[in-house]
């Protein structure tokens, strides 16, 4: 499976000191344990070596916490028994996130070297005004540039996809109405998501169209359960790669003008797409 193959490459290259590897996004669907203690203790020590070498953060996926008559529904969402049951509560407990009032640990964020990285939970209600996306707004305005010219958003489920799932497609319809312009004005720089058991890089993207400024959206679900989409279909216009296989994105801030962002084959370490961010 994808984590196997993925983890052995970056202890393999941590074990070199190759020196580029100091922190770990994991865009939720953890363990895919759905209730199975076991899953989770096999799977907490296959990370071992990388979460025990540089700090592990983690977003909140479906097979992590949805579960019916869960807190936050509406009528298209697509909610339903992903987590067996769990509820969030394995991932709780063992997962030391930053913690903030309104959220617990299920969206945070924090400061690493140049990088603000924001932390999402599209399990629980996003929209408008809610508790969300009234703490995001607040954490966005409030980020110093001069320290952290960088802002990078994780979230399990993403805003952009051409995957061939229409409920989940009618999701992100929504988190771009109610969050993309919070995320566009206030200039973040990258979202990081998975759900999707594949890979696609967007261009600069402002609702649904290419822009000269403006963030761009990956979808890195490739170190999981399976390999998913295959695409028998064109491509929408905002998305400039997409590839179905096993491997990992990993990016540097060299400066804070020059971002780096790369995705690697879990197999080789063949780079597959490459990409810079210049400000």
């Amino acid at each position: 499976l994808g984590v196997s193959c993925v983890i052995k490459y970056l202890s393999d290259q941590i074990d070199k000191n190759i020196g580029i590897y100091n922190l770990v996004l994991h865009a939720g669907d953890l363990s895919y344990a759905e209730w199975w203690a076991w899953v989770w203790d096999m799977w907490v020590q296959e990370i071992v070596p990388l979460a025990g070498r540089v700090p592990y953060m983690v977003s909140l996926g479906n097979h992590e916490y949805d579960y019916p008559g869960q807190e936050y529904t509406e009528s298209w969402t697509n909610y339903g028994s992903d987590s067996g049951g769990e509820c969030g509560i394995p991932t709780y407990k063992r997962f030391d996130m930053p913690w903030i009032p309104e959220s617990d640990i299920w969206w945070y964020s924090f400061n690493y070297g140049n990088l603000h990285i924001v932390v999402l939970s599209f399990e629980h209600n996003f929209t408008h005004d809610s508790p969300q996306w009234v703490w995001l707004n607040n954490d966005l305005t409030s980020v110093d540039r001069s320290s952290t010219p960088w802002v990078i958003l994780c979230t399990h489920r993403p805003f952009y996809s051409s995957g061939d799932a229409p409920s989940d497609q009618v999701m992100s319809d929504h988190f771009r109405s109610e969050m993309e312009d919070l995320i566009y004005q206030n200039g973040v720089d990258l979202v990081l998501a998975g759900h999707y058991h594949n890979y696609e890089r967007t261009c600069p993207v402002y609702k649904g169209n290419c822009v000269e400024k403006g963030p761009i959206h990956v979808v890195a679900g490739t170190a999981g359960i399976e390999i998913g989409d295959q695409w028998d279909y064109p491509p929408p216009s905002w998305s400039m790669f997409r590839m179905a296989n096993f491997g990992h994105v990993h990016f540097t801030a060299h400066n804070s003008t020059s971002l780096e962002f790369v995705f690697v084959g879990c197999n080789d370490g063949t780079v597959h797409d490459t990409f810079w961010i210049n400000k």
